[in-house]
């Protein structure tokens, strides 16, 4: 879908697959893993690589070098098993365009939940990786709405990709940004009312 001369894709992120690493429970900022369209995300898909723990998927808006708000998160949930997952969010998230995506945990997650890969792992290429803040911050330390200055904590500036994708909709944004959900069963409904 192209809007406003930019081309929207249908998933912002990564296909969901299996990426070799686990990684721990500190935060990663991938900074240009952005949004190039303004819309929803009304699911996320990610590839689970162990089965404890919850894990959480955040749309950031960078404001400064290194300081950046939460707009919204979604929890991965502690489920019993590994592989593709789906999340469907009950209420949307609207993205701006450049707004990016994050993967972090809380401090008690032991381990990460989403496969990943880093500048280190064989057989990956530099143009699969994203630019990323790996930082000693946890879902405890972000508020939705709050802005998070990383230069109040230690990170590091890596690179790295998280097999997760954000499912999107761009049909339903309505005036200031309000979502109207678009439902198949709406459209069958109006037919059979048209055929009355």
């Amino acid at each position: 879908m192209i809007i406003d001369g930019s081309v929207c894709p249908e998933y912002v992120g990564r296909d969901p697959e299996s990426l070799p690493r686990i990684g721990d429970n500190r935060a990663n900022f991938l900074i240009n893993n952005i949004f190039p369209c303004r819309g929803y995300v009304i699911a996320w898909q990610y590839y689970r690589i162990i089965p404890r723990y919850s894990g959480y998927v955040g749309i950031w808006r960078q404001t400064d070098d290194y300081k950046f708000t939460l707009i919204g998160k979604t929890e991965l949930p502690a489920i019993n098993t590994v592989g593709n997952i789906t999340v469907t969010l009950p209420t949307p998230i609207l993205a701006e365009k450049g707004d990016f995506i994050g993967v972090f945990y809380s401090r008690a997650a032991e381990e990460g939940v989403v496969a990943s890969a880093t500048d280190e792992t064989p057989g990956i290429s530099i143009r699969e990786l994203y630019k990323n803040y790996y930082a000693s911050a946890y879902d405890e330390d972000f508020t939705i709405g709050s802005e998070f200055n990383l230069e109040n904590t230690r990170f590091e500036e890596t690179k790295a990709t998280f097999a997760i994708k954000a499912i999107m909709d761009y049909t339903s944004i309505g005036e200031n940004g309000i979502y109207f959900a678009h439902f198949w069963w709406f459209d069958i409904f109006q037919t059979i009312l048209n055929f009355s």
